[in-house]
């Protein structure tokens, strides 16, 4: 069987009698395929790895590759490419519309739309409140309604703004990276995804941001294509959805949901 462990796949095999201990077969730096092996003889196993069909004794020794080639016929047909007319001018209806966030008084709804940030009162027009050549992303309504964070580029990477949305005034309020924020129950901390030094935001991890102090901490790292979080209602947990990989090779795999619990700091209490 295969054990995957953080991405990384192991072949073993364990006795059926009382007491069988499982124990390794594949080699420690082997990228095995985690997908299920065969047996061809009482102790020898076919299976993949590292890209290669290999077999393998279950007493010990070398795995040993098995060589493969398959030749491919592709009847591609001629098709139209499609042209694009990138000089065209008129108004048409807007597309792409994303991220949309209800205001906790529920008559207000903040979404993202050609880059900008929009805010419209149910039953009217909507209200540009960005317009840039950065991308704004991401808005998220402050529990009492009176702030909106969101995901921006300007200043050369995509980090969490603060909108005040009586006055209009923004600033920036991470660094590092961040994205997909969600407000805790009691305003006083953002969940988001930010990447540690050296990793990128779609392998970065779970951060949580004090309000009061500014500082931001990793919760959990190494995620894969995080989810945007969620806070549980008492702010004691918060979910978030990871896409688990079987191995390290190919990008195949599940998601899952994780449940992190999140301990309250001296700075919170």
């Amino acid at each position: 069987y295969n054990e995957l462990t953080r991405g990384m796949s192991t072949l073993r095999v364990v006795g059926t009698g009382p007491g069988a201990e499982s124990r390794a077969v594949s080699d420690p730096n082997e990228d095995v395929f985690p997908f299920r092996a065969s047996w061809i003889t009482g102790d020898r196993l076919i299976y993949t790895s590292d890209g290669k069909i290999r077999t393998r004794s279950t007493a010990g020794g070398s795995a040993r590759d098995v060589p493969f080639e398959a030749t491919v016929t592709l009847d591609r047909r001629n098709y139209r490419k499609a042209t694009q007319d990138l000089d065209i001018e008129g108004q048409f209806p807007v597309r792409g519309i994303v991220s949309p966030a209800v205001s906790p008084d529920g008559i207000s709804v903040a979404f993202s739309a050609l880059g900008d940030l929009w805010v419209m009162s149910l039953g009217e027009s909507p209200e540009r409140i960005t317009d840039d050549p950065w991308v704004e992303v991401d808005p998220a309504w402050s529990p009492d309604g009176r702030s909106l964070v969101f995901a921006s580029d300007r200043e050369g990477e995509v980090d969490l703004w603060l909108r005040d949305m009586g006055t209009g005034a923004e600033r920036r309020i991470t660094e590092g990276g961040g994205m997909a924020p969600a407000w805790s129950p009691d305003g006083r901390q953002i969940a988001f995804i930010g990447g540690s030094e050296g990793e990128v935001l779609y392998e970065g991890g779970l951060r949580v941001l004090n309000m009061s102090t500014g500082e931001a901490r990793t919760v959990r790292s190494g995620l894969n294509n995080p989810g945007r979080p969620t806070w549980s209602p008492d702010g004691s947990q918060i979910g978030v959805s990871a896409h688990w990989r079987y191995s390290t090779r190919f990008r195949e795999g599940v998601n899952r949901v994780l449940l992190i619990p999140i301990p309250r700091t001296a700075a919170e209490d």
